[in-house]
């Protein structure tokens, strides 16, 4: 891992375990309380943008690397289906990005800028 993705890690870390009350080191412990869990899954959900291979990634976490896509699955339909998980995610992604901004102007005069890196969007 490089140190760029170690410091993004331990930022997803650190807001994954602020958002569901959960420590560190029950973070990459071993068990299987439905909170921890789901926190665990969060954290891997959002990592996974950081290019890691999955044996790191997971190896961090105490899984092996078969549940990777059952996690992904899950992860994927909460994002979808939970307006409060996607928007937590989406906080995350951008505090970790450095915004590549652009300023646009549309056909009726509203200026926006729009970053190429993540979804951030904003009208000025």
């Amino acid at each position: 891992m490089t140190l760029t993705q170690v410091k993004e890690l331990e930022k997803i870390e650190a807001a994954v375990c602020e958002e569901y009350g959960v420590t560190l080191k029950q973070l990459q412990s071993k068990s299987r309380k439905d909170e921890i869990n789901m926190a665990r899954q969060a954290a891997v959900f959002l990592a996974d943008r950081l290019n890691l291979t999955r044996e790191k990634l997971l190896g961090r976490y105490n899984r092996s690397h078969c549940l990777y896509y059952k996690i992904m699955d899950n992860m994927n339909f909460k994002y979808h289906n939970d307006n409060h998980f996607r928007m937590f995610c989406e906080g995350v992604n951008m505090k970790l990005c450095e915004h590549d901004l652009t300023i646009y102007e549309s056909v009726i005069g509203e200026r926006i800028m729009v970053c190429s890196k993540c979804d951030y969007l904003e009208r000025i």
